[in-house]
C-alpha cells in the first residue's frame, strides 16, 4: 500500500480540527448565554410598580368619597388587596402615604409603611426604595398628596 500526498491529508486533518473547535465554542458559548438570559439578575420594576399604584391610588381619591378612620374602607374602594399590601408587607416593601395638602405640613390621612425618608436618596443608592409622589383632588376638591414607594425586586423563580 502506498502513501501517496501525506502531506494535504495532514493539512486537511489540522483544518478540520480548526473548524471542530470553532463550532464547538460557538456551541458553549450559545449555551452560556442562554443560562445567563434565563437565571440573569432581577427585573427592576419598582418604579412602574410604584407609579402604576399611585395612578390607581390618586383616580380612586377622585372618585370615592373614602372614610380613613376605617382602614378596611380604603381597600375595598380602591379595589386594593388588603392582603397582599398589609399582611405580606415583608415581602412586598411598598409604602403608601396620603396626606391632605402636602405631607410636609399637612394631616396624614392613611399610611402603610414608614420609609419614606429613603424616596429622597434616588441616585445614592441604587438599592434604596423608588418612590412616586402626585398631589390629586378628592371628591370634594380638597388637595390630597400621595406618596407610593416600592423596594420590591422581581426575580425569575423555577417551580
Amino acid at each position: 500500500m502506498k502513501l501517496f500526498n501525506k502531506r494535504a491529508e495532514a493539512v486537511g486533518n489540522q483544518t478540520m480540527w480548526l473548524w471542530s473547535m470553532f463550532l464547538i465554542l460557538i456551541a458553549a458559548g450559545g449555551i452560556a448565554a442562554g443560562v445567563l438570559i434565563f437565571y440573569g439578575y432581577e427585573y427592576d420594576s419598582r418604579t412602574p410598580e410604584a407609579n402604576i399604584l399611585n395612578n390607581i391610588i390618586s383616580n380612586c381619591l377622585s372618585q370615592e368619597k373614602i372614610n380613613f378612620s376605617h382602614e378596611a374602607d380604603f381597600y375595598s374602594k380602591c379595589r386594593l388587596n388588603r392582603k397582599v399590601l398589609l399582611e405580606e408587607y415583608n415581602f412586598t416593601k411598598i409604602n403608601i402615604l396620603i396626606c391632605k395638602e402636602d405631607c410636609k405640613d399637612g394631616e396624614i390621612l392613611f399610611q402603610l409603611g414608614s420609609d419614606f425618608q429613603s424616596c429622597n436618596f434616588k441616585g445614592k443608592n441604587e438599592k434604596y426604595q423608588r418612590c412616586i409622589e402626585r398631589f390629586s383632588k378628592d371628591v370634594e376638591g380638597n388637595t390630597l398628596q400621595v406618596i407610593v414607594g416600592s423596594n420590591h425586586l422581581i426575580r425569575r423563580v423555577n417551580t
